[in-house]
């Protein structure tokens, strides 16, 4: 019943998973062994991975807007509208007006080209963090594939050891009906008082009268209670593993935005997420991460923007031309006349002081934060590579062990007196098994992880190429 119930609940969350199932299944084991695969799967099913896509046009404008120049302006005056008598009198008011009509233009000094950096930096750094959510994404669905693979070996190993556990009962059951046939037969011999048989030779087998029998009964009825516990004891353990199998594969069907089918062999979970041997420079590695080369965009950026705010103390220049036309040439104004004209702010009480330091404080912050990222990932990768050899040793000493325990519950299997034996070797079979599945997965989590910090996940496609940067964008700026 309990089994039941968990089944049902775990399949009922997995039909109310929203995920589109016109997605033909995908093999979890192919998918999990080849890393190629997986990153352009996750590159044309993942949303994060589309909407990065989207984030990078938005740079892409912004870069654009950030050349542009600022528009012209175009300003019309009437003028000399008297107000009064008018000199001489009797004046109309069109025989005074003026109009005039300008255009005026301001020129930025030294501001376009750190605007326009500082837009390219974060530009890249919008690209840098599409790959890193690239790497996210696919380091999520690996997780997701070995849950899978992981929990079918589990249940595999429950299933396999449920199996000899319920021959067992069956065999003593057998064993139980054997010695009862055998009471049976010896119960009319001795109502009918036959004599005593003779007396046996070492030659003959052993007489089974009915005290022996009696204690054979309840030998096998006492191993026939234990078998029956273990038996119990497996079914709960593998209605659990049903469970958090289908668990798994709804999360995996989630994930993948596609039904998960297959898994299940230990090859899969072993060649998963491969380290390889060209992860020896760890620091290099690291320092390429696309988030902390996203941090070092950002820093750019911060750098470029302090620059910015740094020439507000350049004053922009406006140059104004105009034309007006006068009525009032009795008056003796000129009819047409052209007005050229320039004026300048004055930056004597804002001229971004406190922007200034912002800014530079945020420079310094991104580059201790590069520093930072950087060493807290030589710190990761090294505590991983101890873990990961740690649990290769492990993984070792389990794959010795279990095919003794494994041999050694086929030799009690052979001996069907020894009922307890079958037990006790059934039990390490399933606890080593059990142990070997969890260090497996552990240690595929532990290189996962470490291609994670390492950064060894890239981008299956190639990229549209961006305009080339600055040459100061490229290198990290000096203090």
């Amino acid at each position: 019943m309990e089994r039941n119930v968990v089944q049902w609940m775990a399949w009922l969350g997995l039909a109310c998973a929203p995920v589109a199932h016109a997605e033909d299944p995908i093999d979890v084991d192919l998918l999990l062994r080849d890393d190629a695969r997986l990153v352009r799967w996750v590159e044309g099913h993942s949303p994060a991975v589309k909407a990065n896509g989207h984030r990078v046009a938005e740079a892409v404008a912004r870069v654009g807007q950030a050349s542009v120049l600022q528009n012209p302006q175009l300003g019309v005056d009437l003028a000399n509208i008297p107000l009064g008598a008018t000199n001489p009198e009797g004046l109309a008011f069109k025989e005074l007006a003026v109009v005039r009509v300008g255009l005026s233009q301001t020129f930025e000094l030294g501001k376009r080209g750190p605007r326009t950096d500082a837009a390219q930096a974060r530009l890249e750094a919008t690209r840098w963090r599409g790959k890193a959510v690239l790497l996210n994404e696919v380091t999520r669905a690996r997780l997701a594939l070995a849950d899978v693979v992981a929990g079918e070996l589990r249940r595999r190993a429950v299933e396999e050891a449920l199996s000899v556990a319920r021959g067992l009962v069956g065999r003593i059951e057998a064993r139980i009906a054997e010695v009862r046939k055998k009471r049976t037969e010896l119960e009319p011999a001795a109502s009918k008082g036959r004599p005593p048989k003779r007396a046996r030779r070492t030659t003959d087998p052993p007489v089974e009268d009915d005290a022996t029998l009696t204690r054979a009964e309840a030998a096998a009825k006492d191993d026939a209670a234990r078998a029956v516990a273990l038996v119990l004891e497996l079914e709960a353990r593998l209605a659990s593993l049903d469970g958090a199998l289908a668990t798994a594969r709804s999360r995996c069907a989630i994930v993948l935005r596609a039904p998960c089918a297959g898994g299940g062999t230990a090859a899969a979970l072993e060649q998963a997420a491969p380290i390889g041997t060209d992860a020896h420079d760890v620091r290099a590695l690291v320092a390429s991460r696309p988030d902390i080369e996203a941090l070092r965009q950002d820093r750019v950026a911060a750098e470029q923007t302090a620059t910015l705010v740094r020439r507000r103390l350049w004053p922009d220049p406006t140059v104004t031309v105009s034309y007006a036309h006068s009525r009032a040439t009795i008056a003796g104004d000129q009819a047409n006349t052209l007005l050229v004209g320039l004026s300048f702010p004055i930056p004597a009480i804002d001229y971004g002081q406190h922007d200034r330091v912002r800014w530079e404080q945020r420079t310094a912050a991104l580059g201790a934060q590069v520093d930072a990222a950087i060493e807290d990932g030589r710190a990761t990768a090294r505590v991983l590579t101890e873990e990961r050899s740690g649990l290769e040793r492990v993984r070792e000493r389990l794959e010795r062990l279990l095919p003794k325990a494994a041999a050694l519950r086929d030799a009690a299997l052979g001996r069907s007196e020894t009922s307890a034996d079958v037990l006790s070797a059934t039990r390490l079979v399933v606890t080593a098994t059990l142990e070997l599945a969890d260090t497996r997965h552990r240690l595929f989590e532990v290189r996962n992880a470490l291609r994670v910090v390492l950064g060894l996940d890239r981008p299956a496609k190639a990229e549209a190429p961006a305009a080339p940067p600055p040459a100061k964008l490229v290198k990290e700026p000096r203090d």
